[in-house]
Protein backbone atom coordinates (compact mmCIF):
# COMPACT_ATOMS: atom_id res chain seq x y z
CA UNK A 1 0.00 0.00 0.00
CA UNK A 2 1.46 3.50 -1.12
CA UNK A 3 0.80 6.17 1.52
CA UNK A 4 0.96 9.25 1.02
CA UNK A 5 2.94 12.37 2.51
CA UNK A 6 -0.46 13.41 4.29
CA UNK A 7 -0.01 9.92 6.04
CA UNK A 8 3.21 10.07 7.04
CA UNK A 9 2.91 13.42 8.44
CA UNK A 10 -0.01 11.90 10.77
CA UNK A 11 1.39 8.75 11.56
CA UNK A 12 4.78 11.18 12.88
CA UNK A 13 2.42 13.35 14.75
CA UNK A 14 1.11 10.50 16.47
CA UNK A 15 3.93 9.04 17.35
CA UNK A 16 5.23 11.93 18.65
CA UNK A 17 2.51 12.32 20.63
CA UNK A 18 2.73 8.74 21.68
CA UNK A 19 6.49 9.15 22.63
CA UNK A 20 6.22 12.54 24.54
CA UNK A 21 3.66 10.84 26.87
CA UNK A 22 5.90 8.12 27.53
CA UNK A 23 8.48 10.75 28.41
CA UNK A 24 6.58 13.51 30.64
CA UNK A 25 2.86 13.94 31.50
CA UNK A 26 0.81 16.12 29.58
CA UNK A 27 0.61 18.62 32.17
CA UNK A 28 4.24 19.12 30.98
CA UNK A 29 4.14 18.62 27.22
CA UNK A 30 1.97 20.26 24.69
CA UNK A 31 -1.71 19.87 24.93
CA UNK A 32 -2.09 18.38 21.20
CA UNK A 33 -4.12 15.38 23.02
CA UNK A 34 -6.81 17.53 24.51
CA UNK A 35 -8.34 19.23 21.03
CA UNK A 36 -10.71 17.27 19.21
CA UNK A 37 -9.00 17.84 16.08
CA UNK A 38 -5.69 15.95 16.98
CA UNK A 39 -7.61 12.83 17.43
CA UNK A 40 -9.81 13.74 13.97
CA UNK A 41 -6.64 13.58 12.48
CA UNK A 42 -5.07 10.59 14.10
CA UNK A 43 -4.55 7.82 12.11
CA UNK A 44 -5.45 4.52 12.55
CA UNK A 45 -2.38 2.58 11.33
CA UNK A 46 -4.87 0.55 9.26
CA UNK A 47 -6.61 -0.69 12.46
CA UNK A 48 -10.09 -1.28 11.81
CA UNK A 49 -11.10 -1.67 15.27
CA UNK A 50 -9.29 1.58 15.78
CA UNK A 51 -12.14 3.69 14.29
CA UNK A 52 -15.21 1.68 15.25
CA UNK A 53 -17.76 3.04 18.10
CA UNK A 54 -15.54 1.99 20.76
CA UNK A 55 -12.51 2.27 19.15
CA UNK A 56 -9.44 4.39 20.84
CA UNK A 57 -10.09 6.95 18.12
CA UNK A 58 -13.59 6.99 18.91
CA UNK A 59 -13.56 6.95 22.75
CA UNK A 60 -10.39 9.98 22.34
CA UNK A 61 -12.52 12.22 20.27
CA UNK A 62 -15.61 12.08 22.42
CA UNK A 63 -13.46 12.40 25.59
CA UNK A 64 -11.70 15.62 24.19
CA UNK A 65 -14.88 17.09 22.56
CA UNK A 66 -16.34 15.89 26.50
CA UNK A 67 -13.51 18.51 28.11
CA UNK A 68 -13.66 21.03 25.33
CA UNK A 69 -17.93 21.10 26.17
CA UNK A 70 -17.14 21.65 29.81
CA UNK A 71 -14.83 24.71 29.41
Amino acid sequence: MTRTAETWTNYAEALAFAGNSLLAPMNQTGTAGLLPEFWRDFPSFDAVRAEEPAGYITNMLALAQALIASL
